[in-house]
């Protein structure tokens, strides 16, 4: 059976990039400006804060600017889709200017996957995509914020605490200093099985 295909270019998103993304949001009074706050586990102490405090689904999404040691415009952003309104606009084909609760999200979610088409991909010679490229010795992830989250959070420019993905994809980096811990609090660390059974261990 043929899938339905929708016209080319005609998205339900309302959104053609983050940018616009942002915009939105903000303009939904769902998104929140925050500047100077330290990549050094500031940024992520302030989000539990905010999410503690108002609780998963109700707190505004954060966007960090002006991040000590970085220039203006090197952004970070959390919460992006944790509340039911963001994820609704960001998925689209949801009306989020009138419903008012998740019921009324899920229901038009539902009848949205009954009637979706899907869109042919459309072929480009050029992309925004590749507007910034570093290739070789230029590739440097400390050029953007990246964030420690944690006091035990101890490799901050490898993506796992347990570096085998790292190594396989070739984004590992050796700490300067050996550290025994890795990120998981008591001896969760130790327990290697669960964690290859993607159990949460933490």
């Amino acid at each position: 059976m043929d899938s339905p295909v929708a016209e080319p270019r005609k998205s339900i998103v309302q959104y053609r990039d983050l940018r616009e993304w942002l915009k939105a949001v903000d303009e939904m009074g769902e998104l929140k400006h925050v500047g100077g706050v330290h990549w050094d586990r500031e940024m992520c102490a302030m989000v539990d804060m905010v999410y503690r405090a108002r609780g998963s689904g109700k707190a505004p999404a954060l966007l960090f600017d002006d991040v000590p040691g970085y220039p203006n415009g090197y952004r970070c952003l959390y919460g992006m889709m944790a509340s039911p309104r963001r994820f609704a606009f960001t998925i689209g084909g949801i009306d989020v200017t009138t419903a008012r609760s998740s019921i009324e999200y899920l229901k038009q979610y539902r009848q949205r996957m009954k009637e979706i088409q899907f869109i042919p991909p459309v072929y480009v010679d050029r992309s925004p995509l590749f507007e910034n490229v570093m290739e070789g010795d230029d590739v440097d992830l400390f050029k953007i914020p990246v964030p420690i989250h944690h006091e035990l959070d101890v490799h901050r420019f490898n993506f796992g605490d347990i570096t085998w993905w790292d190594r396989l994809f070739g984004t590992f980096r050796e700490a300067g200093d050996f550290a025994p811990r890795c990120g998981f609090p008591d001896n969760h660390e130790r327990k290697l099985g669960a964690m290859l059974m993607f159990k949460d261990v933490y």
